[in-house]
């Protein structure tokens, strides 16, 4: 699958924190660097683009969920693998 640079590090912030919420605040900084307005919708616009791809139905999302007023939380089941050895 194709992830824009901001999708995988949105990605990647989410799996990182799994089944914690995280804020627009936060997800806005571990991307860009920058703080969140509340005029700004730009995390939103690339969380509905990634879950177009990672969601059997994004419109009844299941594994990038939304908490109202707070952000978004990675809810799917996340284990860690060992790295392999060389």
């Amino acid at each position: 699958m194709h992830l824009t640079t901001f999708e995988f590090d949105l990605l990647a912030t989410l799996l990182r924190n799994a089944n914690q919420t995280v804020s627009r605040n936060d997800l806005l900084k571990a991307c860009t660097g920058r703080e969140w307005l509340p005029t700004d919708r730009s995390v939103d616009i690339h969380i509905g683009r990634l879950r177009a791809k990672v969601e059997k139905n994004p419109k009844a999302p299941r594994i990038i969920k939304s908490v109202r007023g707070l952000g978004y939380i990675f809810a799917a089941p996340v284990t860690r693998q060992a790295a392999p050895a060389d």
